[in-house]
């Protein structure tokens, strides 16, 4: 089928200080069902990497009306979008109680393992399944982050690094997160954020992280220390709807 639909128990584990559904584990319960819909197609990750080949993610948004507490039900949907160029869209919704309460959208490209380089849609055989369904997002654009005063230095060390030898998405959000001050966090929660990945950070690598708040919105920058380069930019808006 095009569409995967699922409810998504809400653990205490998936959690933060206030009790709202922490968004590095949003992410990555949205992810993990992208995976499993993936795999019914023959697209898993292990598929993949026995083809010298692996999805990365490239571009997340979400936006969120009402953010689950511990112990909520959420139905959530998710879909391949039609492909651009060399970017993998897949779209998600999220209900509570009947309700519309959220969107996402992730962008994916199609790497070589090996070279670290991205690859034509044309590498997979066959072709992708597609949805009538509309796209509840835009895809993410860019967000060109600048004059974010420098926060801290942070080294890529094992818990977090994925298994394809690079930082875990989720890794990232949880960094800039870490930015963000408690008490704010404790009152407001967290109801938007997207994230762009723009260059890998390794083991051992160091990202030296820049913030700037504007009103509701906090903007993060992270670059490799080793030589500057943007590693990723993330723009979070507080607010529980």
């Amino acid at each position: 089928m095009s569409e995967l639909l699922k409810t998504i128990d809400i653990q205490i584990s998936d959690c933060d200080l206030s009790g709202r559904w922490r968004p590095a584990a949003v992410q990555c319960k949205l992810l993990e069902m992208g995976e499993e819909q993936a795999a019914s197609f023959g697209l898993s990750y292990a598929e993949l990497l026995g083809r010298g080949m692996c999805w990365v993610l490239y571009r997340y948004r979400i936006n969120l009306r009402a953010v689950p507490r511990a112990y909520d039900a959420v139905r959530a949907t998710t879909w391949p979008g039609i492909v651009e160029g060399p970017i993998f869209p897949r779209y998600f919704t999220l209900e509570k109680d009947g309700e519309r309460i959220g969107e996402a959208v992730t962008a994916w490209v199609l790497i070589d393992v090996e070279k670290r380089r991205p690859l034509r849609p044309s590498a997979l055989e066959g072709e992708l399944p597609t949805s009538e369904i509309p796209p509840p997002l835009p895809l993410p654009g860019a967000l060109r982050i600048e004059n974010a005063p420098h926060v801290t230095d942070r080294q890529v060390r094992y818990a977090d690094i994925d298994i394809i030898g690079h930082m875990n998405n989720a890794k990232y959000l949880e960094w800039a997160c870490d930015l963000l001050p408690l008490e704010r966090l404790r009152r407001a929660g967290i109801r938007k954020w997207q994230i762009n990945y723009v260059a890998e950070a390794l083991p051992g690598e160091t990202l030296s992280l820049f913030m700037r708040e504007e009103a509701d919105d906090a903007y993060i920058l992270g670059r490799k220390g080793q030589d500057g380069r943007v590693a990723f930019e993330a723009k979070i808006t507080y607010g529980d709807g």
